[in-house]
Order: structure tokens, then C-alpha cells, then sequence
């Protein structure tokens, strides 16, 4: 599901309706997934103008981290879930810091952030999350565009175009589906 007529974050990342989509995504409606990234560590060192010591902790997590990610393996294709595995089995980062690290690696892996964290890794143009429709609610959908029609713009068909779609929502047979829908993927059922 693309996103038309909205720019790309700094980090290469669509947030237009991103708290609509999370919802949705909790709620199992739609899923989503991001394309593999995989990055080869050029060069781990900070040069920085801040002191390393006065950088948040998620940020120093990421520098220790690439460090020891070269260190263990130079010629290594990394993905970004190898990186924070190791990140938190060295306990460079928590909980608490894990946002901050996040936030460092893509601004380091993305093209649209060339200043930040420069020779660390190619910059890579980063492609925003695909979101689908759930198989589970694959019927519902198929329900709602089986019952819409294409409503005439002329004023001739609008009252005919309203009683068709009144009738439809006001039958037994889609008030019952309706219904069996939402107790079916109701939060508040006893399973």
C-alpha cells in the first residue's frame, strides 16, 4: 500500500498516518514488513565534534557496536537485526536506550542523512514499510467492495445511488455478517 503525495523522512521513512497504521497493525487488520537491509562497516570510529562520553547511550551503544561487529568479522554483510542482537548481548543498549540506537543506525545507513555518522557504512536510499491487508479479514474486504457502487456525480442518480446503499447495509443477510465480524474479532470476547 503506497503512500502517495507524501515526502520521505530524513530517515527514508513515510510517518504519514504511521499511529493509524501501528493501530491496525496491533489489531492484526493489516501487516507489514520491511526489505532486508544489509550493510558492510567501513569505518566504526566516532569523529565527532561532541565528546564520545557526552553522547546519549543508545548513540554510544551504536559506535561500540560497529566496532565490534568490524572487529569480529571485517568483511561481513551485517542486517540491522544482527547489529541490535549484538547491541544487546553486549549490553551496549536497553530498553530504555534501544530507540536512541535505532535512530543512530538508520540515520547511519540512510542516504538522506549524508552527515550523519559519515564513512561508517555506504549509504544506502532506505525503502519505507509495505503494508497488506490480513488473509483473516481478506472476506470482510471482499464483502465491502462487492457492496459498493460507483455513484454518479450527476444529482439525476444520487437519491437511487442512497436508497441502494441503505438497502444493502439495512439487509438481514450484511447486518448478520456485520455482526459475526465484530464479536468474532472483538478484544473484549472470552476465547
Amino acid at each position: 500500500m503506497s503512500l502517495p503525495g507524501y515526502k520521505l523522512n530524513a530517515n527514508g521513512g513515510i510517518t504519514a498516518h504511521n499511529t493509524r497504521l501501528k493501530t491496525l497493525e496491533k489489531l492484526g487488520t493489516i501487516e507489514s514488513k520491511n526489505e532486508p537491509i544489509t550493510v558492510r562497516i567501513l569505518n566504526p570510529s566516532y569523529n565527532g565534534s561532541l565528546p564520545f562520553n557526552k553522547l546519549k547511550t543508545g548513540r554510544q551503544g551504536f559506535y561500540k557496536k560497529i566496532t565490534l561487529a568490524k572487529e569480529l568479522n571485517p568483511g561481513k554483510e551485517w542486517t540491522i537485526e544482527q547489529l541490535t542482537e549484538i547491541a544487546y548481548k553486549y549490553r551496549f543498549i536497553t530498553d530504555e536506550s534501544s530507540h536512541d540506537f535505532h535512530g543512530a543506525l538508520i540515520r547511519a545507513i540512510s542516504i538522506k542523512t549524508p552527515k550523519y555518522a559519515p564513512g561508517v557504512f555506504k549509504k544506502k536510499n532506505l525503502q519505507p514499510k509495505i503494508y497488506a491487508l490480513s488473509q483473516q479479514y481478506a472476506s470482510m474486504i471482499h464483502d465491502l467492495i462487492e457492496s459498493t457502487i460507483q455513484v454518479d456525480e450527476s444529482p439525476k442518480y444520487a437519491s437511487e445511488s442512497r436508497d441502494y446503499a441503505h438497502n444493502i447495509y439495512h439487509s438481514p443477510d450484511v447486518a448478520f455478517r456485520i455482526a459475526k465480524r465484530g464479536l468474532s474479532n472483538s478484544a473484549y470476547r472470552k476465547n
